[in-house]
C-alpha cells in the first residue's frame, strides 16, 4: 500500500505486469522495477571543446566488412 501511495495505481500495475513477466514475485521486486523505471535518465550533452575547429570533426562509420575480410584471412592461415 505504500507503494500505491508513493507512485500511484498506474506505475503499480505497470511494474507488477514486468514482474509477472519476468516471474519475480516480492514487494521488493516491485519497488526496484519502480525505482527503475521512474529514475529519470541522464542526457549529458556532448563536450564542447574550446578550439570550434575540433568540435566541427565528424568521424565516419566504420565499414565492419574490412574487418570481418580481416578476421577470416588470419582465419585461413591457421
Amino acid at each position: 500500500m505504500t507503494l500505491k501511495d508513493k507512485y500511484g495505481d498506474s506505475s503499480i500495475i505497470i511494474a507488477l505486469n514486468k514482474a509477472l513477466d519476468l516471474k519475480l514475485y516480492g514487494a521488493g521486486y516491485i519497488q526496484n522495477i519502480l525505482y527503475q523505471e521512474m529514475t529519470p535518465k541522464t542526457c549529458h550533452p556532448p563536450v564542447k571543446l574550446k578550439s570550434d575547429t575540433l568540435n566541427e570533426i565528424r568521424l565516419c562509420s566504420p565499414n565492419l566488412a574490412e574487418y570481418d575480410a580481416l578476421v577470416l584471412k588470419k582465419r585461413k592461415k591457421t
